[in-house]
């Protein structure tokens, strides 16, 4: 069975390649900054899901539209990782080698807290 990851990053790959010529901004740079707006906005809308304001009790929307919002995050995600040019095995290597670091350093932390 092939990987789920791959099938993603395949499925969005196309589209960006289909799509992007289209969009008014080509300029490498200027897209790079689009997308990372974009990508801001769309975590704005995950944090919306859910009652984050202290003074306020505002309903939460469902765990779907939660999904859904954080989808469309890793739909820009992908976007931005194939404008860079970065290929999927780049990504699944540098994903385990930051958790290593991330890992490490929380199992440090902890090991010194207990001292």
């Amino acid at each position: 069975m092939k990987d789920q990851f791959e099938d993603m990053f395949a499925r969005q790959e196309a589209f960006w390649r289909a799509d992007s010529p289209r969009y008014a901004v080509q300029d490498p740079i200027q897209v790079h900054n689009t997308l990372c707006l974009a990508i801001i906005r769309e975590v704005t809308e995950v944090l919306d899901c859910k009652s984050w304001k202290l003074h306020r009790n505002k309903l939460e929307k469902s765990r779907e539209a939660l999904l859904e919002e954080l989808i469309d995050v890793y739909k820009y995600w992908l976007c931005l990782v194939v404008h860079h040019g970065f290929a999927r095995c780049e990504v699944i290597g540098m994903f385990h080698h930051k958790s290593d670091i991330v890992e490490n350093r929380a199992n440090k932390e902890i090991t010194n807290a207990s001292r």
